[in-house]
């Protein structure tokens, strides 16, 4: 019994080796005349994908590619993906593909294509998925189409989607009609995670169309229910006791190292990736004799090319009148390439804290009054006129001084203009994110070049030119320069 387990194991060890790269479809169920989007997927530093131009004797239309990196025990794992468009008009095997990754040579598991052809009757309603084996919290995109044959008239349209029962469900934008043949074609699309292991089905959904019947010289509406198919998904669990699906990074700090007694340092907790960033729980943190303001963490989201990736933003207060030390935060998720938990933890930070209470030593000045009837007129008179004119001259300086400290820049423009990379510039501007419109889309384009190889360019001098009026809004002064 014990060798035929070995066995077994042997061979599943010897599968998942010959498939270490991965390939996905976008969806793997269209209707005839629609695209598909095929995603080649390695970890790695450098990698050499294959020239596909065609796939089962249909075209390549479009190549894309991606770059993204999570930080996994203080090491950074960097992923290539490659993303290829096609249109297929009838089945389509999808082989397996060659991929060389840092020298070596990787292989990708073959996928199927089914394509359907365009129904015979005046309205279909079809609901498909792009995977119908997932783990928990893993996103899955749902599609419902909706046809209607060209012509054919309708009064009133009215839908119900499916209950999504141990479903979590997010809308997606709708996208725009289209003419398919004969048909005029909807499709409508939700990202749903499935919240428990198991055979989970999703129910049909419905349309109640009204189609006009004349009777005589009027007419009247008469309602047909048009039901979809229902669809049931396997899901496995998750190990170790996660309940966090897919592939993050994780960035910990603050605003300032060094601080005066009982101002505020700013801590922000920021994580990026792939999965349901909204799975996230808030972080809590507890350090004896400080005093923390919690805020709510701010989540952005996105369904883009196949994956559903996002940012969570949490950000804290602190002040203290002793140094102390802000300790590790950790995330724990099921990684989505590694088929394994993964914990990110980042550093402890120490916060120095400056007693503000200064020594001042009174020096008492004696002077001598001479009377009034000892002082000279001439001396009296010179004494004036050099005070006026002394007053005139300090009038004078301190406007040139005033027009000085307008032109200089402030410490926010500073840390910017100091900035010699779009890391760096992203780390000056993170603990600012959610004071301005402004900042949190430098921030976003920021991100997009730092951890998806994104080509936005930020413009530095009109941001130095314009930071304090995003980050003042309607604060006193003394407000803002408390904080920049």
């Amino acid at each position: 019994m014990k060798k035929i387990l070995g066995e077994i194991l042997f061979f599943l060890l010897c599968l998942s080796s010959l498939y270490s790269a991965e390939a996905f479809l976008d969806k793997d169920h269209i209707i005839k005349g629609e695209s598909v989007t095929l995603k080649l997927s390695v970890e790695g530093e450098r990698a050499t994908f294959p020239k596909i131009t065609q796939i089962g004797g249909f075209d390549i239309e479009s190549v894309s590619s991606s770059k993204s990196e999570i930080v996994k025990s203080g090491k950074i794992y960097r992923y290539i993906s490659k993303y290829y468009t096609f249109t297929p008009l009838n089945d389509v095997s999808i082989p397996s593909f060659k991929i060389s990754v840092d020298g070596k040579v990787e292989k990708t598991s073959p996928l199927n294509v089914k394509v359907k052809s365009i129904p015979s009757k005046d309205f279909d309603l079809e609901m498909y998925v792009n995977k119908k084996r997932a783990f928990v919290g893993e996103p899955i995109l749902l599609s419902i189409i909706f046809r209607k044959r060209i012509g054919v008239s309708v009064q009133d349209i009215r839908f119900s989607p499916p209950s999504f029962v141990d479903f979590w469900a997010k809308e997606l934008k709708t996208s725009p009609k289209e003419i398919v043949g004969s048909f005029v074609v909807q499709k409508l699309q939700y990202v749903i995670f499935p919240q428990k292991e198991g055979k989970l089905k999703i129910s049909p959904a419905f349309l109640n169309i009204a189609v006009p019947v004349r009777s005589g010289y009027s007419y009247y509406a008469k309602w047909k229910k048009i039901v979809s198919n229902s669809l049931t998904i396997d899901v496995k669990p998750l190990a170790n006791g996660v309940n966090l699906y897919g592939k993050y990074s994780l960035f910990v700090d603050t605003d300032k190292k060094e601080v005066s007694s009982n101002k505020p340092v700013n801590l922000v907790i920021k994580i990026t990736g792939e999965g349901n960033i909204e799975d996230i729980s808030d972080f809590s943190l507890n350090i004896p004799n400080v005093t923390i303001y919690k805020k709510k963490p701010k989540i952005l989201a996105r369904y883009e090319k196949g994956d559903y990736r996002g940012s969570f933003i949490q950000n804290f207060s602190i002040l203290s009148k002793k140094s102390f030390t802000i300790p590790p935060f950790t995330l724990s998720y099921f990684d989505k390439d590694k088929k394994e938990v993964v914990t990110l933890k980042s550093n402890p930070i120490k916060i120095k804290v400056i007693n503000s209470k200064k020594e001042q030593d009174t020096k008492i000045v004696k002077s001598d009054i001479k009377k009034e009837d000892e002082v000279d007129m001439k001396k009296l008179i010179l004494l004036s006129l050099s005070t006026f004119i002394i007053g005139i001259l300090i009038g004078l300086l301190i406007q040139k001084e005033r027009k000085k400290k307008k032109k200089a820049l402030s410490s926010i423009q500073k840390r910017i203009k100091a900035a010699k990379s779009d890391k760096e510039l992203l780390k000056v501007l993170l603990p600012f994110v959610e004071r301005s419109k402004e900042i949190e889309e430098i921030v976003l384009a920021l991100e997009s070049n730092v951890y998806e190889g994104g080509g936005y360019k930020i413009d530095k001098k009109q941001l130095i030119k314009k930071i304090d009026s995003y980050l003042k809004g309607d604060r006193k002064k003394e407000e803002f320069e408390e904080l920049i």
